[in-house]
């Protein structure tokens, strides 16, 4: 892995805790590249069955949940990190806060949200 690369830096951020859990795990290959020696447990959160399908095939989830992202429900402090990427720009407003939220409940030790700076524009991809 490349050093100051995405996943890098979230790997570096993750090196002192055991289990994640990954909110929005797409198709899997971003956790691929953070767990490519499966040091941690990860849980996917994923309601796209195609992207399900694809990270099930990568080996580096203990568990994918097919869940709508905005439901999310999972014991409080479940988890030592609670990770979204990508995924709150695509979200209302209200949605977003009551995700964080939500999170941070889960979240044992740190709430990690990715999303780009500034505006991006994106239509449907990969038939989701």
């Amino acid at each position: 892995m490349m050093p100051l690369t995405y996943a890098w830096v979230i790997r570096r951020y993750f090196s002192d805790f055991r289990t994640v859990l990954d909110i929005a795990s797409g198709n899997g290959e971003f956790m691929a590249n953070v767990n490519f020696d499966k040091r941690y447990e990860v849980t996917g959160v994923e309601l796209f069955d195609p992207y399900i399908d694809n990270a099930k095939s990568l080996g580096v989830y203990k568990e994918i949940v097919k869940q709508d992202v905005r439901e999310i429900a999972f014991e409080e402090k479940s988890f030592d990190v609670v990770h979204a990427s990508q995924l709150v720009e695509h979200l209302k407003h209200e949605e977003t806060l009551a995700l964080i939220a939500k999170m941070e409940k889960i979240a044992r030790r740190v709430v990690v949200v990715g999303t780009p700076n500034g505006h991006y524009d994106q239509d449907e991809y990969d038939g989701n």
